[in-house]
């Protein structure tokens, strides 16, 4: 069985912007993305962490709790060295200046 397998080209990589949040998780937002699109992107994000977060203290299992988080995947910031990354809050503040 083939699988499809796509790289991403420079000018993609460019645009892509991974966005640190507590620790080292990091979500990619493409740069394509209008500023208002993107900062909701990022408040979604958080709130589906910090639910998960929540779910898992009140005693639900990892997996049980890993249901409301994104389908796009989340990256360890070793495993994104060849991106740009930016913390959550200087991601925020250059929104605002855009």
């Amino acid at each position: 069985m083939k699988f499809a397998t796509t790289t991403l080209t420079n000018s993609a990589k460019k645009e892509l912007i991974f966005v640190q949040f507590n620790g080292a998780l990091c979500f990619p937002i493409p740069g394509s993305v209008p500023p208002e699109a993107q900062a909701k992107m990022i408040e979604l994000v958080e709130l589906m962490i910090e639910s998960r977060n929540k779910i898992e203290a009140s005693g639900a299992d990892y997996y049980d709790a890993k249901g409301v988080m994104p389908i796009q995947r989340i990256f360890h910031r070793s495993r994104i060295q060849e991106f740009k990354v930016l913390s959550k809050t200087k991601f925020l503040k250059m929104l605002k200046n855009s």
